[in-house]
């Protein structure tokens, strides 16, 4: 019996056994010189017999078939046969899943690379300050030579297009396809002033408003319109201050969204460092705050832009996401974490009570305290405030990407810088402004070296606005802190519509 029909299911005959067929036989069956055009036979090879005689081949005939090129002429062993098959199922498999990559991936990674953040191309602000829109990113001429030539250089002017688009009731969706990715998108901005000036200047230029969201406002939780008022008997007065309120921008036409949330920066009633020792002279001695938010609590009763609760995780989770919720907005396409004001803030005001208590303990008055104060507040942070900062940066980073879908981009936005020429209370360093940057790219960099690691796929969608730090060197300020409305926040803009795109074209690739 041929080999294979024990293991494919070959018909077999009576005619077939193990004797070889007769050569004679098969001559005398056809005889070449009585027919011209008959042609003389010879015995079938084991390949085209198992072609020929199978109607309907089962799935290992198949296989076997599409390998025959590769088999010897005589009939394979059953290891052969047995080894072969193995083997189509491997490369069945491999094809498989390559159909189903394929599937699954986005096209783009097979006809072209994406192209890369424009912004992050060696570069510079051009900058007009009676002109919005003429403020712009120019990358630099051949700064990168890789560059893809299919990618434009210069980042699309989106903000402008978005300013024409909401300000006509004519144009649609179709006339503007720059817009696309950006419909119906939610942006989180998590922060201090600069992002709540980023949000209102941003809806001006949109010829919109933006408004507060006072503790009255029905989106408000109720838990938390509850405690304000408990908070406010004990205390005696109200939280008036709008300035510490959330504040939403809702752009119609594209249904794009931004939502500011306050924070007191890192502040959390326990870890708080208490003022320092100055002047070889034994810190102030320690006293716990009031109230319930921590015997280290510092901004409650030193900030009148404070209202419950202190801690950036629970304003987080209690107060920007119900708010979110309550705008019916599930989903939150991008998140920016505003850095480095109130903890820098935090420190000066904490070397000041140092300065004062040693002019005390030497005997000394105001005006000593001042001098020693104007002498501190210029100099780097200690390692030990830098090492509570960043503990605390790193767990509200990592406590807002658990509370996110794994699509949600989350960046960082530290100060860009500050004038130099205010004096106390008013003046941050610039030497502490990039102690602050660099602390914030460091929890970048971590993040993006542990994309490798089993918790990988969250943090390596943390990432820099280096927004703040293109305008250094411009004299744009409204006060000691707050940019003016150009070119800063016009740049931001358009750094934010641009991020946000990318973000949501991977999302749907």
């Amino acid at each position: 019996m041929n080999p294979l029909g024990r293991y494919l299911r070959l018909p077999t005959s009576s005619s077939s056994s193990n004797a070889a067929p007769d050569p004679e036989q098969l001559k005398r069956e056809v005889d070449v010189e009585d027919d011209p055009a008959a042609v003389e036979l010879h015995p079938l090879s084991w390949k085209a017999e198992l072609s020929s005689s199978l109607d309907t081949p089962s799935l290992y005939a198949r296989l076997i078939l599409l390998l025959a090129p590769l088999l010897p002429a005589h009939s394979p062993s059953f290891s052969t046969l047995r080894r072969l098959l193995l083997l189509s199922g491997v490369l069945t498999l491999l094809l498989l899943s390559s159909v189903l990559y394929i599937h699954s991936s986005s096209l783009t990674r097979i006809t072209a690379a994406p192209c890369p953040n424009a912004f992050r191309l060696p570069g510079s602000v051009h900058v007009n300050g009676s002109y919005a829109p003429d403020n712009y990113w120019v990358p630099e001429e051949n700064a990168s030579p890789d560059y893809p030539v299919h990618c434009p250089r210069d980042p699309p002017r989106l903000l402008e297009a978005l300013q024409a688009y909401e300000s006509s009731a004519s144009s649609s969706d179709d006339e503007t396809p720059e817009l696309e990715h950006l419909r119906g998108r939610t942006v989180l901005l998590f922060g201090d002033s600069i992002d709540r000036l980023h949000l209102s200047h941003f809806c001006s230029f949109l010829g919109l408003d933006s408004r507060a969201i006072d503790a009255s406002d029905a989106l408000y939780p109720p838990e938390l319109t509850e405690l304000e008022r408990q908070l406010a008997q004990d205390r005696g007065r109200p939280f008036e201050s709008l300035r510490g309120r959330p504040f939403v921008c809702h752009a119609p036409r594209s249904d794009l969204l931004l939502l500011w949330v306050f924070y007191s920066g890192s502040d959390d009633g326990q870890s708080t460092p208490s003022p320092p020792s100055l002047f070889y002279t034994p810190a102030p001695p320690f006293e716990p705050a009031p109230g319930p938010w921590g015997p280290r609590a510092f901004w409650p009763q030193a900030s009148e832009h404070f209202n419950p609760p202190l801690l950036a995780e629970d304003r987080f989770h209690q107060l920007a996401l119900p708010l979110l919720q309550s705008l019916g907005r599930s989903h939150v396409d991008l998140v920016e974490l505003g850095l480095g004001a109130w903890d820098l803030d935090l420190a000066k005001r904490l070397d000041h009570l140092s300065a004062v208590y040693v002019a005390e303990q030497r005997g000394q008055g105001e005006a000593e305290a001042l001098k020693l104060t104007e002498e501190v507040i210029v100099q780097p942070l200690s390692q030990a405030f830098l090492d509570w900062a960043r503990t605390r940066t790193e767990m509200l980073t990592r406590s807002v990407l658990h509370s996110l879908p794994q699509t949600t981009p989350v960046y960082l936005r530290p100060l860009g810088g500050t004038p130099q020429y205010y004096h106390w209370p008013y003046l941050i360093s610039s030497a502490r402004v990039e102690q602050m940057d660099a602390l914030a790219r460091q929890v970048v960099e971590q993040h993006r070296l542990e994309r490798g690691t089993w918790m990988g796929r969250q943090r390596a969608r943390v990432r820099m606005d280096n927004s703040g730090v293109w305008t250094r060197g411009e004299e744009h300020w409204e006060d000691h802190i707050h940019p003016s409305i150009l070119p800063g926040s016009w740049v931001w803009g358009e750094w934010l519509l641009y991020a946000l795109a990318r973000s949501a074209q991977r999302e749907s690739q």
